[in-house]
């Protein structure tokens, strides 16, 4: 997710907390000015300079190699596949995970000829170790 995807949806929660604080402030002129505070969080120049100060802060500056760190981690929609050993993780931020495969992982499912369980390893992950592609499959 980049900064400006992960920043706005916090700068417009904040603009709607306070409306909220507005709506139930009984003293008019604080009402007017946490609405005015509001409105002005709502203001794309206001949003833009957040989100320029966010890009900015070392803490939430991160180098594109240290995403995808464990090559042995598939991300799919619905998990990430540890492929060691064929189980499904949830999703966790802190896996870096950069890349989605747009399928949902099914351990039961079967080919459709055979009914056999597939344990397949990608050709693309002993890539990276080896010249020579050394995948394999093993049926349950």
């Amino acid at each position: 997710m980049s900064t400006v995807n992960a920043v706005i949806p916090l700068v417009t929660d904040i603009a709607k907390s306070l409306y909220g604080q507005a709506s139930a402030e009984p003293d008019a002129d604080k009402r007017a000015r946490l609405a005015s505070a509001g409105a002005r969080l709502e203001s794309w120049r206001v949003v833009s300079g957040i989100v320029r100060l966010a890009q900015a802060l070392p803490q939430l500056q991160v180098r594109a190699d240290e995403f995808d760190p464990d090559e042995h981690f598939l991300n799919v929609e619905n998990g990430v596949i540890d492929l060691r050993i064929g189980e499904l993780l949830p999703h966790d931020p802190k896996l870096m995970m950069s890349r989605l495969a747009p399928v949902l992982y099914d351990p039961d499912a079967v080919f459709p000829l055979s009914g056999t369980r597939p344990c397949v390893w990608p050709c693309w992950v002993t890539r990276r170790r080896s010249r020579s592609c050394s995948a394999r499959s093993v049926t349950r």
